[in-house]
């Protein structure tokens, strides 16, 4: 085995074996370092975030090593992410790979194939100096032909196979499925590809959520949250991410607003709902930490492109019915204490009716993880979440 393979080996026993690993809830675009006090990390704590991304561009490490102190007061951890970084990846890690506080490295976000060269040497110089921690890569979304190209991608299983293959311990993805239009296309063909990726390469994946509205996004509401969150849970997600906690300043292309934190520091009504989003995931995650899906399919009148349609219920159900035209996602999945249905609504605008049928062994799970006898009949809100043991 090589060095680094064994590096790797190292990061994946560390985050995903013998030590356990909680599913982290991730703020992207975390606490500014202008308002970096305890008091601001402890209101993202509060939020229900574990970690958070800031860039600190060119402030120095030193800087960065005072906020890991404020932030590990508040039971935060925090990926490093500034210039002298990635220009004295050896001299910074060197400072700061011991700080209880620190959760990993940036690495990169979205790269083009002409940019993989550069990424992978950084995840090596990083990886050189610092094998225990986790790497932030995220990789390019696929939301249609167009996009692709303006990116240099000529085929986008190939691109996702190119950037897993330099060895990070987790492959990370953003798609943000939820237009003023209503759902993208291809959101279920990206999880399909990202899921096939993930097995082949014994690596867990992390996705993202939308919370800063920007272009065509929307509000984020409760419902489309739960729709983002739970489906990625139901897909196999090992770390959930939103975009973003601070909202980021205007850009040329993007006019950002209304993200949990505005720009200028204050709490915006996102923030209380995704505060809700995080409290209700929070008691579900360890179902999911160490689950292993091992089905997906879509059970509805469409099949969306690059998914797969439920031809046959899970054991133990003889019989699994739906009322409304988007139809619900069923994912299968094993753990130490057994089998799991887990049913999402895969409309965030309208609660359907679902009937089962199933033998008496099989009961329903609440949000709580709490045994509860099985109904004939639910009315599933928009984007929410159904849990049954089989």
């Amino acid at each position: 085995m090589s060095i680094i393979r064994q590096s790797v080996f190292a990061v994946l026993v560390l985050l995903f074996g013998i030590k356990g690993y909680a599913i982290p809830i991730i703020a992207y675009g975390g606490v500014s370092p202008k308002y970096a006090t305890a008091e601001r990390f402890l209101e993202l704590r509060n939020a229900g975030f574990d970690v958070c991304i800031t860039n600190f561009g060119d402030l120095p490490t030193s800087k960065f090593i005072k906020v890991l102190d404020i932030a590990k007061q508040c039971d935060v951890k925090l990926f490093a992410l500034s210039t002298e970084l990635w220009e004295n990846p050896q001299s910074t890690i060197a400072l700061i790979k011991k700080h209880p506080a620190l959760y990993g490295y940036y690495v990169y976000d979205e790269p083009a194939p002409n940019q993989i060269k550069q990424m992978t040497d950084r995840f090596l110089q990083m990886m050189a100096a610092d094998s225990t921690k986790a790497f932030y890569l995220n990789l390019i979304p696929y939301y249609d032909e167009a996009t692709l190209r303006m990116s240099g991608i000529k085929d986008y299983e190939a691109y996702v196979k190119q950037c897993v293959k330099i060895g990070v311990p987790q492959i990370c993805f953003d798609y943000y499925p939820i237009t003023e239009s209503g759902i993208r296309s291809k959101w279920y063909h990206n999880l399909e590809l990202i899921r096939k990726e993930s097995l082949l390469n014994h690596r867990p994946f992390w996705a993202f959520a939308l919370s800063t509205p920007h272009a065509d996004y929307p509000m984020p509401t409760l419902a489309m949250l739960r729709l983002q969150m739970y489906t990625n849970l139901a897909y196999g997600a090992k770390a959930l991410l939103y975009f973003t906690y601070w909202t980021p300043q205007r850009t040329k292309d993007f006019v950002f607003h209304d993200g949990p934190i505005s720009v200028d520091g204050h709490r915006t009504p996102t923030y209380e709902t995704v505060r809700q989003m995080n409290n209700e995931l929070r008691p579900l995650l360890p179902l999911f930490e160490k689950a292993q899906v091992t089905s997906v399919r879509h059970l509805g009148k469409n099949t969306p492109e690059g998914a797969t349609r439920m031809t046959k219920t899970p054991s133990h159900v003889s019989r699994l019915v739906v009322y409304g035209s988007q139809g619900v996602l069923v994912s299968q999945m094993k753990t130490e204490k057994g089998e799991y249905m887990v049913v999402v609504n895969k409309d965030y605008r309208k609660s359907i009716r679902i009937r089962i049928k199933a033998d008496a062994s099989v009961v329903e799970i609440d949000k709580r993880l709490q045994s509860k006898p099985l109904q004939e009949e639910y009315r599933l809100p928009g984007g929410d979440i159904l849990l049954f043991r089989l």
